[in-house]
């Protein structure tokens, strides 16, 4: 038994086989594409071996490999069939067109090996395969080819069936694609005419007019496509005579000249065509024809006939005469018939037989028409007939078959009052009557019935109605609606028959208003007195005028205005005569306006009448006291003792009136109250008898004075500061610091040696504080005094002896405890009034000089003065300087230091002698209690017992250090300046600073910070800010920006400060208003109609922006009016209704002016333009119309004939169904 073991693909084989001879069965398909061949191992052993056994061992083992053979079963597929190929006509071999085909046989070997062949379609042998899978054309390819199928496109179309086979044994396989090869044209067919075309006549009439089209077109044929050919017909020369005949290159054959069959009766032509590559031709044959060219020719253009209307004597066939026509022409060109051509509605009323022959077919009404005028027409009978025609009158003869009529059932006329006599009164329509006859039979005569009294005549003959003579016509003195009816009457007198049968109709004669007054004042030409509030609002009604006009209609409707005196603060109602306020008013600008208001009633021309309105402007509490001057107010008083003394005078005013402007006085400091009266009438400021002013203790006083005005219920009140400077009086003696001066000094102290300094102060200020210094006593001559620094020095040398000598000093004590007592002299210091009437004072301190002796014991200082700087601020501990003093050779002691007087800012070392700023003080040069220099007194001593002692003045000057920032006097500077100074630059004012150092640390300068504009500079040493640009107030009305001021020091310190410019308007803008205004309004629309409303606006401010408006108009009397709004608009109105074909345009000049000082103003052009009403649409005569009609009417009688109007459109009439009870009237389309 053998199996197979491990195969390489175990689906295909099976795996148990049976005993020799072996066999290998496949139970799935193979596939020598998918594998080529299959690798195995046998495996054999016995049958009676278990499996377990087997596992032990392997009886044989066997590789085998199968190859696998490829069977024919798949038939080969043509992939790019079906598919179209597009190959143009005429290709043939070498063309280079080739469709290549793309085939695929899964199979293998010789079974996978295919070949092509056209199995259908090629039967005109055109296309071939070649290499195998090319196709190309085997022959020439000709589209045109009889039998060919074409596509839409008109591209021929073959279908080609290929088939593949490939060389499979024992069974070929094969498969079919159809390919669509469609052929596309190429112009290679010659263009031929159609049958027929060729040797073709035509006839032609000569009279046919140039330019006519002979032949449309001629037939073409062509095999190829349209868009592969472009054909162009052409005309030979030969044939065509004098160019009698053109062609268009579209084939269209058209008359050129105009033919003539005496000059040529046949044109033999040639027409040729192209088709861009081929040619061809054709011949046509024209014969020129006689033609009907004579008309017929009537004897008259115009014959005239008469008939009598309603002649019922012939009412069929009525003969009305004859018309005659000849034709030259000959047979039926020269036969002639008549007919009536026009009017159409009209021709059945005349038959024109063969032989000229007119007839009337029944009845003719003269008032219908009075003449019939008609075309007649006479023709020949020619193929083309021609005709000719004449006009033909029938005059129809009238007979008296009517009666007058009136054209309107009613007459309303008018005629101005005042009219002189012979004054035609107007009617629309006009007062006449009409009889539809003629001549005498229309005869009409008028005349008023049964009105004797009337102030009119009537002509009998053309019924005009004119005013009487030594009438008189007063609209106003009439109590019966200023009008007149009455009855006219027409009759016809002359017609045959004769009828005297009257026809009434009703007349009303209204007067017409002429302007004959002119309005009327109520209040009789007196005038009128208003009031109004200063405080009261825009629009407020100040009080009204008003005049009556007699007149009527727009001659009696007034209209009001302001002519002056308003300031443009009052307007008035045109209507009502209402006067308001338009822009507030301040009494305290002006208390009284004196209007002149005019009445203008609306009649042409106008009539007006003037009256006078005064208007007192009432005082209102708004105006608060203000002191003058009013910021602050100074007065200078002498210090004194108690007393009641006059300090000065306030002085407040009030603009206001009455209570509103009395001024009361008070104080409400209580420092104030307790050191001054205020007197409240009349402002005298007084001091308190028990209080002693004294400059020393309060050199300043300043307080809020207040002034109340009695205004009720509120009152007002303004403030002033109030400065009271208290002169000094020298009521203080010198004093100095120390009441007793103790110097120390040595014999023989160089001459000129400072001792000490003298200094005394003084409160009062100025000469009365300033001192100067004298030393005297017994031994002054040992020393002098600075007069005005009070430095003390030695005017000669100093001895023991010498005092000794003169008792000026005495031994105190022997030995070595031997002292001297000092030299007593007294300093005195002065003040200096320059009033000779206060007398001087002074003040006195004493000086103790001690001398001490030159001994070999005693130190002696390296300098008899010593001079130090120190900075201020300095830092304690800082060196000021070193004193030195040293003791004979050998000496066995030892020198000390010590500062006499206690010193608060100093302290020397002991030992070194070095003089330093004590701990806790801080020397600042500023303090006013510390003079620019110090004045030190060192004493030296020795350890020695006793001690011996030297004595050195030591002055100090304290050197500025740059420890102040600049200072400015005001806290925020504001200035207030108008804008457009006159000149650049423009001083604005000055800010101020100071610095409390010294030197260049105390020089201040200034810069502007903030000011990107450029607009300001500032002085940099004096702070004058100027302005050196343009200001303009309606740009910038307010610049902000700082100043800063900086000293000289370093490093610099510096302090700012706001400034503030505010700038005042000057009315500098004109209201602004649009150069050109223009606007429509229709004509015919009442007054008071709104034209345009304009705006003009000022960027000033207050007054200067406040705008008022004028217009200027050329037409008399005026026809528009303004109305403001008092917001900067004004409203342009109509004062009547406005007349398109008086006058269609008005160019008026509108001004708006401001209410500055001066004032300016602007101008505008308003154009108004008055459109035309639409007349198209019907308009009637009269808005009323009224009828008194008898009892028992009969249907159809007349009532009103209501004439209307339009232009160009024609129109019907309707009753409403309002008021016409039972459908009563009816009105006809003419609206009678």
């Amino acid at each position: 038994e053998a199996s197979v073991a491990r195969p390489s693909w175990s689906t295909v084989w099976a795996r148990r086989l049976r005993p020799p001879p072996a066999s290998l069965s496949t139970p799935a398909a193979a596939s020598c594409r998918q594998r080529p061949f299959l690798t195995g191992w046998w495996l054999a052993r016995r049958p009676s071996m278990s499996p377990a056994r087997t596992r032990l061992g392997i009886l044989l083992s066997l590789r085998s490999t199968v190859n696998i053979l490829d069977v024919n079963n798949h038939a080969p597929n043509i992939t790019n069939l079906p598919g179209t190929w597009r190959i143009a006509e005429n290709s043939s071999i070498g063309s280079g067109q080739v469709y290549n085909l793309t085939v695929q046989d899964l199979d293998a070997g010789q079974n996978a090996n295919v070949s092509l062949t056209l199995v259908s379609g090629n039967d005109r042998g055109w296309f071939s395969i070649v290499d195998g899978f090319k196709l190309t054309a085997a022959s020439n390819i000709d589209r045109e080819a009889p039998g060919l199928a074409y596509d839409s496109a008109g591209n021929g179309r073959v279908l080609l069936v290929v088939m593949a086979t490939d060389a499979g044994s024992p069974t070929r396989l094969s498969s079919t694609g159809i390919l669509t090869v469609l052929v596309g044209d190429v112009n290679d067919s010659p263009p031929r005419f159609a049958a027929g075309t060729d040797n073709r006549q035509y006839q032609l009439a000569e009279s046919t007019s140039v330019g006519s089209v002979v032949v449309p077109g001629f037939d073409v044929l062509d095999n190829d496509l349209a868009t592969t050919n472009s054909f162009v017909f052409s005309l030979g020369v030969d044939g065509n005579f004098n160019e009698t005949f053109q062609i268009t290159p579209g084939g269209s054959l058209k008359l050129n000249k105009q033919l003539s069959r005496a000059a040529k009766a046949q044109f033999n032509l040639t027409i040729y065509l192209t088709d861009g590559v081929f040619n061809t031709s054709t011949f046509i044959t024209i014969i020129v024809m006689d033609s009907n060219n004579n008309s017929p020719v009537f004897g008259s253009p115009l014959y005239q006939f008469f008939v009598t209307e309603n002649d019922r004597s012939g009412v069929t066939g009525q003969l009305i005469g004859q018309v005659q026509a000849d034709d030259p022409d000959t047979g039926l060109n020269g036969k002639v018939v008549y007919s009536v051509g026009s009017p159409s509605n009209h021709r059945y009323l005349l038959a024109i037989s063969e032989n000229g022959t007119v007839t009337l077919n029944g009845t003719l009404d003269r008032e219908a028409n009075a003449m019939l005028v008609f075309s007649i027409v006479a023709s020949d009978m020619g193929v083309s007939p021609r005709f000719t025609t004449a006009e033909l009158r029938l005059t129809i003869l009238d007979i008296n078959d009517n009666q007058p009529e009136f054209t309107a059932p009613q007459y309303v006329g008018s005629v101005p009052e005042n009219s002189p006599a012979g004054t035609e009164v107007y009617f629309l329509p006009s007062l006449q009557a009409t009889d539809r006859d003629a001549d005498n039979n229309s005869f009409i005569e008028y005349s008023i019935v049964d009105s004797p009294s009337l102030p009119f005549v009537i002509n009998a003959s053309t019924g005009s109605l004119t005013v009487a003579p030594g009438a008189s016509l007063d609209r106003e003195a009439l109590s019966s609606g200023a009008s007149f009816a009455f009855t006219v009457a027409a009759f016809n007198s002359r017609g045959q028959p004769s009828t005297l049968n009257r026809t009434l109709v009703s007349v009303v004669v209204r007067l017409a208003d002429v302007n004959d007054n002119a309005p009327t004042f109520g209040s009789g030409g007196a005038g009128y007195n208003f009031s109004v509030s200063e405080g009261a609002g825009q629009f407020t009604s100040v009080g009204r005028v008003a005049a009556t006009d007699p007149d009527a209609g727009d001659n009696g409707t007034v209209m009001y205005f302001i002519v002056s005196g308003s300031d443009s603060r009052f307007v008035i109602n045109i209507s009502t005569g209402e006067i308001q306020l338009l822009y507030p008013v301040d009494r305290e600008l002006k208390d009284f306006y004196l209007l002149n208001v005019s009445a203008v009633d609306r009649g042409s021309p106008a009539l007006s009448s003037f009256v006078g309105v005064s208007v007192v402007v009432t005082d209102i509490n708004d105006v608060a006291p203000t002191f003058q001057p009013s910021a602050s107010t100074t007065f200078v008083l002498t210090e004194e003792s108690m007393g009641v003394r006059v300090v000065g005078r306030l002085n407040a005013t009030d603009a206001d009136f009455g209570d509103n402007g009395r001024v009361t006085y008070f104080l409400t400091d209580s420092t104030a109250l307790a050191t001054f009266n205020l007197n409240a009438s009349d402002g005298l400021l007084t001091t308190v008898e028990t209080v002693r002013l004294d400059r020393e203790a309060t050199p300043v006083i300043r307080f809020l004075a207040f002034a109340r005005d009695s205004g009720a219920p509120t009152s007002l009140t303004g403030t002033t500061e109030v400065t009271v400077r208290l002169s000094d009086v020298n009521d203080w003696s010198p004093t100095f610091s120390e009441t007793e001066y103790r110097v120390y000094t040595l014999e023989k102290t160089p001459v000129n040696s400072i001792l000490m300094v003298a200094l005394a102060t003084d409160h009062d200020e100025g000469p009365n504080a300033n001192l100067t210094y004298s030393v005297t006593g017994n031994g002054s001559d040992f020393v002098s005094v600075e007069v005005a620094t009070g430095f003390v020095r030695l005017a000669k040398q100093l001895t023991l002896s010498e005092l000794l000598n003169r008792g000026l000093v005495r031994q105190n004590g022997t030995g070595n405890d031997t002292a001297y007592t000092p030299l007593v002299l007294q300093l005195t210091a002065f003040d200096n009034p320059t009033d000779d009437t206060q007398p001087g004072r002074n003040g006195t301190a004493a000086l103790l000089i001690f001398l001490n002796q030159i001994t070999d014991q005693l130190p002696t200082f390296s300098q008899v003065n010593y001079q130090f700087s120190l900075a201020e601020n300095s830092s304690p501990g800082s060196l000021v300087g070193a004193v030195n003093a040293t003791l004979s050779a050998g000496s066995a002691f030892s020198v000390r230091y010590r500062l006499l007087n206690s010193n608060p800012l100093f302290q020397v070392d002991e030992v070194k002698g070095n003089i330093t700023v004590r701990l806790g003080a801080q020397p600042d040069r500023e303090n006013s209690s510390q003079t620019p220099y110090l004045v030190i007194t060192v004493m030296a001593f020795t350890d020695s017992t006793p001690s011996r002692q030297a004595f050195s003045v030591v002055l100090v000057t304290l050197t500025d250090v740059n420890d102040n920032s600049p200072q400015f006097a005001a806290p925020s500077y504001t200035f207030a300046v108008v804008e457009e100074p006159a000149r650049l630059p423009f001083s604005v004012g000055f800010v101020s600073a100071s610095d409390a150092d010294a030197g260049s640390n105390a020089a201040v300068f200034f810069a502007i910070l903030g000011d990107t504009s450029g607009l300001f500079e500032v002085d940099s040493g004096t702070g004058k800010i100027t302005a050196v640009k343009r200001l303009n107030r309606e740009a910038a009305a307010r610049y902000t920006f700082q100043v800063v001021a900086a000293d000289g020091g370093s490093p610099v310190r510096s302090t700012t400060v706001g400034v503030v410019v505010q700038l005042e308007d000057v009315n500098d803008n004109p209201p602004s208003l649009p150069t050109l205004v223009s606007a429509n309004v229709t004509e015919g629309l009442p007054a008071d109609t709104l034209v345009t409303m304009v705006t003009a606006s000022d960027p000033d401010i207050g007054l200067n922006a406040t705008v008022g408006f004028r217009l200027i108009q050329t037409e008399v009397p005026p026809m528009f009016y303004l109305q403001p709004d008092g917001a900067g608009n004004v409203s342009v109105k109509t004062l009547g209704k406005l007349d398109y074909a008086t006058k269609s345009l008005y160019n008026l000049i509108l001004i708006a002016y401001d209410l500055g000082n001066p004032s300016l103003s602007s101008t505008a052009t308003l154009s108004a333009t008055v459109q035309r009403l639409d007349r198209s649409v019907p308009r009637f005569d009269s808005t009323f119309y009224n009828a008194s009609l008898p009892d028992n009417l009969a249907p159809g009688t007349p009532v009103f004939d209501i004439p209307a109007s339009s232009t160009g459109v024609a129109f019907n009439y309707s009753l409403g169904s309002s008021g016409n009870a039972n459908g009563a009237f009816v009105i006809n389309s003419r609206g009678r």
